[in-house]
């Protein structure tokens, strides 16, 4: 869903450069310049809030409550324990072959 996100967000960003660049004749004062990249920050920060808006109450729709339901309780296990100090191990190896 974050891809799905940031995708919209730069699809979004692309449509508005695009409009303005079919919009400006010639070059633009470096002020102007600002106060156009100012002006589509702002603008895309209203329609990304805009957009997450949208998309909690299509959650909430789809029958979220606010909060993760899960099947049982999560524990460590031995096995757990083991594959943590193996990983941690390997990691601490191959930091000193490193140097």
């Amino acid at each position: 869903m974050t891809f799905r996100y940031i995708y919209l967000l730069l699809h979004m960003v692309n449509d508005m450069f695009l409009s303005r660049k079919s919009r400006v004749v010639g070059r633009m004062s470096t002020a102007d310049q600002r106060r156009l990249l100012a002006a589509s920050a702002g603008m895309l920060l209203t329609r990304s809030l805009d957009l997450s808006g949208e998309v909690y109450l299509a959650m909430q729709s789809r029958g979220l409550h606010g909060y993760p339901r899960t099947m049982d309780t999560w524990k460590m296990r031995a096995s757990d324990w083991i594959w943590g100090v193996v990983i941690l191990s390997v990691s601490l190896v191959a930091i000193w072959l490193g140097q």
